[in-house]
């Protein structure tokens, strides 16, 4: 069947607009034009609470942003006003309005010239329209929307915070995941980095672990989560994340366990379980599943006409957490080409992005799993670069008849390569695997070096990871898979080294093989002590945040919260206070934006968080 071209038209025309093909409305003092704009022109599915976003191309002149530069009216709210902010990048501004867009309604912004390039280039006055959603984007559970069977499990969520439930080693609880390492090689250096969980539409039978292992199995390391905890891994900036789904973020531990950071979407995004990643220059790459209702009736016969069609977004956020980037599936992918989806159901979900990094050249590559493809996106205008796999395919795959089927974990190596685990739900004979391929951008050729297939065969039907180690050893989770292996490292050769066993129903989203340098050593020992204090939430925050803690006994308890100077600006607890849980909340009218610290002192100690104020 034959479907309608009329989306991508669409999107080809928006795109035009943006490249300059159709000019747009403007009076460059100096022809100096942006080189990115959030949203994107005529963009028609923007989030009530977007911010606007424009990249000159050069590095910025402090002293030339002003909110006054910025006319932003909505054709039903009237003007609205806000605060414009040079990001970390300085090469970034961000207006934030004061107050959200409304629903199907067209915004306008007018861009005085008076912007100022370090180089004393002057960006030119500009105009553009983008429209509103008309249908609000619901939360995303784990990642994707409420119960839609067939895509992917839905986790069971709970309200608690995470807490440390430790114990020593050699007397592990009862609930803890039976792990059996089956070989023993000559593994790479380093320990296992894994999160276990149930995946389950319903309510989960076991208790999620996050887990540093040694190669016997051991743990070096745990906390016990009442929440599911995925992708745990050592970012390349040093700290650890893992994404909390009772809390839709990713949490950030520095070396003594501790939460010291949290990254989430921006702009009224939901942040989506698939992926984290924390650049060198300290912002992180984040992933959020946007919903839209969409007639899909023109599409295919019995086309739901109140399909609710699950996009992807992508985002960048700086330091203090601003939206740096942002690139939306809606705005350069047509649902059609998600052709292993079903268009009648109440759900489609056409993208199912599930992990995004920054490439060697400084751009983004995206895994789009049920459009069975990678793309290669532009990180400074947001164009796509190239596409491979899927419907539209630009690259002759050579020493490769199959090529690569709702495909998880693309990553580039130190050598140029590309690695990914290719679940291979669509292949003839469905079975996974490990692929490597040398990629030629220019002459658009995609050669397979490399690949492994386990013995006997594993079909992984969803999650899984590829990750190419120092010592030229390869591991491979293998997410889903039944009756298989939770992890396995093989030699260059494809000989095995190393498996990993995790008892049923345990799952793991993905693992990984890190060094990790620790100040302390051994399982997580909090519980004992008697008392814990959580990461408040949100963060961060403006003005107001909600500070929670627990007491397994009563007493006398200190809650201060100082400045980066180490002054005292607000004492929020000072007594005594009854065993259990207790909240407070942290006005921060009065104060500045900056990072702040809680701590809490009782008889039995000090815990301190980190919390980060942004107005």
């Amino acid at each position: 069947m034959k479907f309608p071209k009329s989306l991508t038209l669409v999107s080809a025309i928006i795109g035009a607009i943006l490249f300059g093909i159709i000019p747009i409305r403007g009076h460059a003092s100096n022809s100096l034009m942006p080189r990115y704009l959030s949203p994107r022109i005529g963009s028609r599915f923007v989030s009530q609470r977007a911010s606007i976003i424009i990249k000159p191309g050069d590095s910025l002149d402090a002293s030339s942003i002003k909110s006054s530069l910025f006319v932003v009216t909505g054709s039903m709210s009237n003007v609205h006003s806000g605060v414009a902010t040079l990001s970390d990048d300085r090469r970034t501004v961000i207006f934030k309005p004061s107050s959200s867009f409304v629903r199907g309604e067209r915004v306008t912004v007018q861009l005085s010239p008076g912007l100022r390039t370090m180089y004393g280039n002057t960006l030119g006055g500009i105009t553009w329209m983008f429209r509103i959603s008309r249908w609000r984007s619901k939360p995303m559970l784990g990642g994707v929307s409420a119960l839609p069977i067939g895509i992917d499990p839905v986790y069971a969520l709970s309200p608690e915070p995470p807490t440390d439930l430790g114990m020593n080693s050699d007397s592990l609880p009862s609930d803890f995941p039976v792990l059996i390492p089956t070989t023993g090689g000559h593994t790479a250096m380093g320990r296992i980095f894994i999160a276990s969980f149930e995946a389950t539409y319903y309510q989960s039978t076991v208790m999620p672990y996050l887990m540093i292992l040694n190669n016997d199995g051991t743990p070096f390391w745990y906390r016990k989560l009442t929440g599911n905890g995925l992708d745990f891994k050592v970012q390349p900036t040093g700290l650890l994340t893992y994404y909390d789904g009772s809390k839709h973020l990713f949490y950030g531990l520095d070396s003594s366990y501790a939460i010291v950071d949290s990254f989430m979407c921006g702009d009224g995004y939901t942040t989506d379980l698939h992926d984290c990643w924390l650049l060198p220059n300290g912002h992180a790459l984040l992933i959020a599943c946007d919903t839209q209702q969409r007639d899909l009736s023109g599409l295919v016969k019995d086309g739901n006409p109140q399909s609710q069609v699950i996009g992807a977004v992508i985002q960048e956020i700086d330091k203090a957490k601003n939206v740096v980037f942002q690139w939306s599936s809606f705005d350069y992918f047509s649902f059609e080409d998600a052709v292993h989806e079903n268009f009648t159901a109440k759900y489609l979900d056409y993208v199912h992005a599930n992990s995004i990094t920054q490439d060697t050249d400084g751009n983004l590559i995206l895994s789009s799993r049920h459009l069975d493809e990678i793309t290669k996106i532009n990180r400074e205008t947001g164009a796509i670069i190239w596409r491979m796999g899927g419907q539209h395919n630009e690259f002759t795959f050579l020493n490769d008849t199959l090529g690569f089927s709702h495909q998880h974990a693309v990553r580039r190596t130190t050598s140029g390569t590309i690695t990914l685990l290719d679940n291979g739900n669509y292949h003839p004979v469905p079975n996974s695997r490990a692929l490597e391929y040398r990629v030629d951008e220019q002459a658009k050729t995609c050669e397979l070096v490399w690949q492994y297939h386990h013995k006997p065969e594993i079909q992984a039907t969803a999650m899984g990871n590829v990750q190419r180690l120092p010592n030229g050893n390869t591991l491979i989770s293998w997410g889903l898979a039944r009756s298989a292996p939770a992890l396995t490292e093989v030699y260059p050769d494809a000989s095995v080294a190393y498996e990993l066993l995790i008892s049923t129903p345990n799952s793991s989203y993905r693992a990984f093989r890190s060094t990790w340098d620790p100040k302390t050593s051994g399982v997580a020992q909090t519980h004992d002590e008697g008392f814990a204090l959580e990461q408040n939430y949100p963060n961060p925050f403006n003005p107001s945040t909600t500070i929670r803690y627990t007491l397994a006994h009563s007493g006398h308890v200190t809650l201060t919260v100082f400045d980066m100077m180490g002054r005292a600006v607000q004492t929020l607890e000072n007594g005594v206070r009854s065993a259990g849980e207790h909240q407070v909340q942290f006005d921060a009218s009065s104060l500045a934006s900056g990072s702040y610290t809680c701590r809490m002192q009782t008889d039995s100690g000090v815990r301190s968080e980190r919390m980060m104020l942004v107005k």
